[in-house]
C-alpha cells in the first residue's frame, strides 16, 4: 500500500514538473505582450492611406494584450527613400512604402507596381506575383511582402490647352520617374522641377503640363492653371504593400501572425473598388468645377495608347532593370496579366 502511494506521489511530481517546463512557458508565451513599430511612407491621415488606417485599427482592437502596432510617424521620423534600409536595419519593425520609393534597393519590386495597373490586388496574389515578390524580396532584402491595401488608381496629367487626340508632342511635362516613361511614350517633353516651383512654372509657361497621382489631385493647386485632364490616364497603380522583416515575421508566434494577415486579407478585395470610386469621385468633381478632358476621344484611341502606355512601363521598370536571373518568371506573370506581348 505505501509503495502504491509513493508510485502516485511520483506520478504527481513528474505532472508537476512537466507542466512547469513546458505547459508554463507556453501560457507565459501567450500572455506576452508584442509591440510593432510602424512608418508609412505618407502620413497615415494621407487619403491614399485611408484602408491602412482601417487594417492597423482592426489588428491593434482583436487584442490588444496580445499585440499593439505602433504608428511612429512618416516622412518626419524616417526620409521615404530610406524607409526600406531603416527596416533592414531593425530601427522599424514594419514600413508601408511603394515599390518606387525602394526600386533602387530592388529593382525587381516594380513589377508588382506595373502589373497594378490593369490587374487588382487579389488578383496579383492569386496570379503568383505577390509570393514571387515575397520570394525575391526575402533573397535579396531579408523582408517579406505580406500584402497591399492601396491599388486601382492612376496617374493623370493636367494640361493648360487641349490637344486634338492622345499626343503630347512638343509639350513640357513635369513628372516623377514613376510617370516618365508613360509621359515620353505619348511623346511629352519630361521636365524636372522641384514640387515647390512646379505651380508657378505652370503661371509662368515653363511648364505645359504636370502629371500627379490621381487620388492626390485635391491636395496640390494644379487645377487652377492647367485646365485640362489629359486621356488616357497613366495606368500606374499605387500597389503600396506592407513590409516586414523576414527573419522578424517568421519569428512571430502564429496566433499574432494571424491577427495580422486575417484583417489583411479581408480588406485586399475591396483595394481596387474602393481607389477606383475615390479616383472618379475627384475627376467627377474637378469637371463639375470646369475642367474638360482633352486626348483620346474614343474608347479604341484611349485603349491602344493606355496599351503603348503599359509596354512603355514594363520595359523601362521591369525588363530593363530587373534581375535577369528573376525576369523569366516576371515576365511570365506579368505579360499576360497586362496583355503585352
Amino acid at each position: 500500500m505505501e509503495r502504491l502511494k509513493a508510485h502516485r506521489w511520483f506520478l504527481m511530481l513528474m505532472v508537476l514538473i512537466v507542466s512547469v517546463l513546458f505547459v508554463s512557458p507556453a501560457l507565459a508565451q501567450k500572455q506576452e505582450k508584442i509591440t510593432l513599430r510602424i512608418v508609412y511612407e505618407q502620413p497615415i491621415t494621407d487619403r491614399g492611406h485611408s484602408l491602412f488606417k482601417v487594417w492597423q485599427e482592426k489588428v491593434n482592437a482583436i487584442n490588444p494584450q496580445r499585440l499593439h502596432i505602433q504608428y511612429l510617424g512618416a516622412f518626419e521620423v524616417i526620409p521615404t527613400f530610406e524607409q526600406v534600409a531603416a527596416l533592414r536595419k531593425g530601427t522599424v519593425d514594419m514600413v508601408v512604402a511603394a515599390p518606387t520609393f525602394y526600386s533602387g534597393l530592388l529593382p525587381d519590386a516594380m513589377a508588382i507596381q506595373c502589373m497594378g495597373a490593369a490587374v487588382t490586388v487579389p488578383e496579383s496574389r492569386k496570379k503568383g506575383m505577390v509570393a514571387l515578390q515575397d520570394e525575391i524580396h526575402r533573397k535579396k532584402l531579408g523582408i517579406t511582402l505580406l500584402g497591399g491595401l492601396w491599388g486601382g488608381d492612376h496617374h493623370v496629367i493636367l494640361i493648360k490647352k487641349p490637344v486634338p487626340k492622345a499626343d503630347l508632342s512638343g509639350l513640357k511635362i513635369r513628372a516623377i520617374p514613376v510617370q516618365q516613361p508613360a509621359v515620353k511614350s505619348v511623346g511629352g517633353a519630361v521636365t524636372v522641377i522641384p514640387p515647390e516651383e512646379t505651380y508657378t512654372a505652370l503661371q509662368s509657361g515653363l511648364l505645359d503640363g504636370v502629371a500627379c497621382p490621381s487620388v492626390l489631385v485635391p491636395d496640390y493647386k494644379y487645377a487652377e492653371v492647367a485646365k485640362y485632364i489629359f486621356y488616357p490616364l497613366i495606368p500606374m497603380s499605387s500597389w503600396v504593400p506592407v513590409l516586414m522583416r523576414a527573419d522578424q515575421w517568421d519569428g512571430l508566434p502564429p496566433d499574432v501572425k494571424k491577427m495580422i494577415m486575417d484583417p489583411l486579407l479581408q480588406m485586399e478585395p475591396q483595394v481596387d473598388s474602393f481607389f477606383g470610386k475615390m479616383e472618379n469621385d475627384i475627376i467627377d468633381n474637378f469637371l463639375k468645377k470646369g475642367l474638360k478632358k482633352t486626348g483620346a476621344s474614343t474608347k479604341a484611341e484611349n485603349a491602344e495608347v493606355t496599351k503603348k502606355m503599359v509596354k512603355a512601363q514594363w520595359k523601362a521598370f521591369v525588363e530593363d532593370r530587373a534581375d535577369p536571373a528573376w525576369l523569366p518568371k516576371l515576365n511570365a506573370i506579368g505579360k499576360p496579366a497586362l496583355g503585352i506581348d
